[in-house]
């Protein structure tokens, strides 16, 4: 058992996040708190950012989980410019 994670949305870390996904899509950025557990928890103020786009399917971890070649293109778009905006401050 691990205590729960968790990250303020008003820090710089979850405010770069947001401000990196609506420059890259045009959208408002929501953040939500999942069930379960991801890596996030290993690293010292990390969190698990990404990857599911308002309005499509929810298909992951379904036998036929998939995502569009250019979801898969904004993705990376998205992680480059978060890398390049958390390492730059």
């Amino acid at each position: 058992h691990q205590p729960p994670l968790h990250v303020p949305e008003e820090g710089f870390l979850i405010e770069t996040l947001k401000q990196v996904y609506t420059e890259q899509t045009g959208q408002t950025a929501t953040v939500m708190a999942i069930g379960g557990g991801t890596y996030a928890r290993a690293i010292k103020n990390a969190v698990a950012f990404g990857a599911q786009f308002p309005g499509r399917p929810e298909v992951f971890h379904e036998k036929d989980e998939y995502i569009s070649i250019e979801d898969l293109i904004l993705h990376t778009k998205i992680y480059a410019h978060a890398i390049a905006a958390l390492c730059c401050e």
